[in-house]
C-alpha cells in the first residue's frame, strides 16, 4: 500500500526553484510514495490591494486553495517546508483537519539573523520602524512556535538551528541542504584565467562583505586574477567602489539560469563564500547552498569570513578549503591555489564525506522520519 504525503510550500519560482522540496518530491515519487505537491500559486501572493498582501490574508487565501484541491482525499502525512513563516499556519490547520502527523521543515529562522533581523525594507521613521519590526517578529514567532509544538517532527538546516528549535519541539532533526548528485559533478576544465567566483544573492555588504578578499588581492603580485560576482545589481555600486579602492579586476554579472551554474563552477579556480563571524547579537547557523554545490564540483572554497561555527565546522569536516579569519590566511590560500593553476591549468579540492551532503542522501533522511511517524 502506497503511503501518501501532502507537501505545502511557497511558490516555486526562479532563481532557486525550491531544490530542497523538488528533490524530495522526485525521490519520494521514485520510492513509491503518492506525493501531492500544492505550492502557493503566484496569484495568491500578488494581491490586487495592499491589505491582500498581509501575511494573515495570504495564509487565508492559501488555506482556501489547499482545501479546494484536497476535497475527498486522505493523507498519511503533511509536510511543510518554509522560509521563516509562511505557510506554517496553513499547514497546521490542514494537518489538524486531516488528523494526520505534520512535519515542518524550516530552512531559515528569525533567530539566525541576530538582534537586527533581516529586512529588505525599512520605514522612514526610525522609532516607528523599530516598533513595527518588533511587533511583526513577536506575532509571527508566536504563531510559528504554536505550529512547531503541534508538529510530530521538525527538521532544519544546521546544528545551531536544531538546538534553537528544540526548545519548542524536542523531536527536531538537522537535515543539511545539499547538492544534486545528478546535476553537479567535478570536471577538470582548463582555464586561461584564474577566476575567483561568487554565485548567489547579495542584499547588502553589511553581513556579507568581500573586503578581506579585496585587501588580500591588493597585496599580491599576480595581475591575472579575475573576480566574478554572479549576483545581480542590488549591491553593484558598493562592490564597484570597493573593487576600485583596492584596484581589483572585478566583473558583476546578472543571475544565470540554473543549468549554467555547474559550468561556471567547474571553470572557477576558487569559489567564494561570503559569511560573517557568529556573535551573541549577530548571525548564526547560516549555510549557503552554494557551499554544498562547491563540494559537488570539488573546487577549492574560500569562506570570508569564518563564522567560527557551523559553516567553519563543515569546511573542516569536508576539507572544502579555507574558512578565513585573517588577510594573511587568504593571501596564502590564493597563492597556493594560483601556483596549482599555473602548473595544471585547473584547481581541484580533495573534499571528504561529500556523499553525506547530496540531495539524495537528504531525501533518505526525510523518508526515514516520515516512515517513523
Amino acid at each position: 500500500m502506497k503511503r501518501s504525503v501532502l507537501i505545502l510550500c511557497e511558490a516555486i519560482e526562479p532563481p532557486a526553484y525550491s531544490p530542497r522540496v523538488m528533490s524530495l518530491k522526485h525521490y519520494l515519487d521514485e520510492a513509491g510514495w503518492k506525493v501531492t505537491l500544492l505550492a502557493e500559486p503566484t496569484v495568491i501572493r500578488s494581491g490586487k490591494h495592499a491589505w491582500e498582501n498581509l501575511p494573515s490574508f495570504r495564509e487565508q487565501r492559501y488555506l482556501h486553495y489547499v482545501q479546494q484541491n484536497i476535497i475527498g482525499q486522505s493523507f498519511d502525512l503533511v509536510f511543510c517546508s518554509t522560509y521563516h513563516y509562511f505557510p506554517l499556519e496553513t499547514a497546521g490547520n490542514i494537518a489538524h483537519q486531516l488528523r494526520c502527523p505534520l512535519v515542518t521543515d524550516l530552512r531559515d529562522i528569525r533567530e539566525q539573523w541576530g538582534a537586527k533581523g533581516f529586512y529588505t525594507h525599512s520605514l522612514s521613521c526610525a522609532w516607528l520602524d523599530k516598533i513595527a519590526k518588533r511587533l511583526f517578529d513577536s506575532y509571527h514567532l508566536s504563531q510559528r512556535n504554536r505550529v512547531l509544538r503541534q508538529a510530530a517532527a521538525v527538521t532544519t538546516v544546521s546544528p545551531w538551528h536544531q538546538q534553537t528549535l528544540s526548545r519548542f519541539n524536542p523531536h527536531c532533526y538537522c537535515i543539511y541542504n545539499g547538492y544534486d548528485a545528478n546535476e553537479i559533478h567535478p570536471l577538470n576544465v582548463l582555464s586561461s584565467v584564474f577566476r575567483i567566483v561568487y554565485l548567489g544573492q547579495l542584499h547588502s555588504l553589511e553581513k556579507r562583505n568581500p573586503r578581506m578578499l579585496f585587501e588580500a588581492l591588493s597585496q599580491l603580485p599576480m595581475q591575472d586574477i579575475k573576480v566574478d560576482f554572479y549576483t545581480g545589481n542590488e549591491c553593484a555600486d558598493e562592490l564597484k567602489k570597493l573593487a576600485q579602492h583596492y584596484h581589483v579586476n572585478m566583473t558583476i554579472h546578472d543571475y544565470v539560469p540554473r543549468k549554467q551554474i555547474e559550468g561556471i563552477m567547474q571553470q572557477a579556480s576558487i569559489l567564494l563564500i561570503l559569511g560573517q563571524k557568529a556573535s551573541p547579537q549577530g548571525t548564526h547557523g547560516i549555510m549557503t547552498t552554494k557551499f554544498f554545490e562547491g563540494l559537488g564540483v570539488e573546487k577549492p572554497q574560500l569562506l570570508i569570513e569564518s563564522d567560527g561555527e557551523c559553516l567553519a565546522q563543515a569546511f573542516a569536516y569536508t576539507n572544502a578549503g579555507l574558512a578565513a579569519t585573517t588577510v594573511n590566511e587568504v593571501k596564502q590560500f590564493i597563492t597556493r591555489r594560483y601556483n596549482e593553476w599555473l602548473t595544471k591549468g585547473v584547481t581541484r579540492q580533495a573534499v571528504q564525506h561529500k556523499s553525506e551532503f547530496t540531495r539524495q542522501h537528504q531525501a533518505q533522511q526525510f523518508e526515514q522520519i516520515f516512515q517513523s511517524l
